[in-house]
C-alpha cells in the first residue's frame, strides 16, 4: 500500500497594511520625516513521500519501490516589475466598495439569481482576487423535474472588470498579487458557468462544473480557456 505524506509551512512577513491607489505607485520617495519600512518575505517548504512497497516493474513513469522524501523550498522577496515598486508607499488607508445578492423564485422549482460588486479600485489589491467591479446572472432549476429533488442544474454568466487606475497600473507593466502580463491590453474578464449539484446522501454532494473564460487575467490576447472542476460538499 502507498502512502503519501505532504507538509507545506508558509511564512509571511509584512510591516505594512493596505496600499495605496496603484496610480501612485511610481510616486517620489516621501520625505526622510515621513520615511517607512516595508519587508515581505514568504517561504515555502513542501515535502512528498511514500512507504516501501513491492513494484515488478520499474520505469520512467512509475514510482520507484524504495521510500523517497523529496523537499522542495522556495523564498521570496517583493521585487517591482518595471520599476513599479508599489510597496515604496504603502501605508495605513481606506477602502471601501458594496455587494448586492438577489434571487428570486420564478416557479416551484425554478429560480433566478443575480450579484452585483464594486470596489474603488484605488488600492492595492491584498487578498481574495482582483476584481473591482462584477456582475453576474443565474438560473437555477431544482431536479424534481426528473425524480431528483435535491439535485440542482444551474447556469451563470459573469463579467469582471478593473478600475481606471487598476488598469493603468497594469497596463504600464505593474504587477498585483495574482495577475499581470506586463503591458497589459485589458478587456472584462467574461465568464459563463454550467454546473450539476448532485446529492448523494443528506448532506452528502458533489458538483461537476465548467467554466467558459474569456479574456481570462483581463488580457485581450490571451484565453478563451476551459475549466473543469469538481466539489464535494459533505455536512454533519
Amino acid at each position: 500500500m502507498i502512502s503519501r505524506s505532504r507538509f507545506r509551512a508558509i511564512l509571511l512577513i509584512a510591516l505594512a497594511a493596505e496600499g495605496p491607489a496603484a496610480s501612485q505607485a511610481e510616486e517620489a520617495n516621501p520625505p526622510p520625516d515621513q520615511e517607512q519600512w516595508n519587508l515581505h518575505f514568504q517561504a515555502t517548504s513542501i515535502s512528498q513521500g511514500h512507504g516501501e512497497f513491492s513494484s515488478p516493474y520499474s520505469g520512467t513513469n512509475s514510482l520507484p519501490p524504495r521510500e523517497p522524501i523529496r523537499t522542495s523550498y522556495t523564498a521570496t522577496l517583493d521585487t517591482p516589475a518595471y520599476g513599479l515598486d508599489i510597496a515604496r508607499s504603502r501605508r495605513y488607508s481606506d477602502k471601501y466598495g458594496f455587494g448586492l445578492n438577489l434571487e428570486q423564485a420564478l416557479s416551484k422549482n425554478l429560480g433566478a439569481f443575480a450579484r452585483l460588486g464594486w470596489s474603488d479600485g484605488q488600492n492595492e489589491t491584498w487578498a481574495f482576487t482582483e476584481i473591482d467591479q462584477t456582475a453576474s446572472l443565474g438560473l437555477s432549476l431544482q431536479g424534481a423535474a426528473w425524480s431528483r429533488p435535491a439535485d440542482t442544474f444551474g447556469v451563470a454568466g459573469v463579467i469582471n472588470g478593473l478600475s481606471k487606475e487598476h488598469k493603468d497600473y497594469l497596463a504600464a507593466g505593474g504587477y498585483g498579487f495574482i495577475i499581470g502580463d506586463g503591458r497589459l491590453n485589458y478587456a472584462p474578464e467574461e465568464i459563463i458557468e454550467v454546473y450539476y449539484l448532485l446529492s448523494i446522501w443528506k448532506g452528502i454532494s458533489i458538483t461537476p462544473d465548467y467554466q467558459f473564460g474569456n479574456h481570462p487575467a483581463y488580457n485581450a490576447d490571451r484565453g478563451p480557456v476551459h475549466i473543469w472542476a469538481i466539489r464535494f460538499h459533505a455536512e454533519f
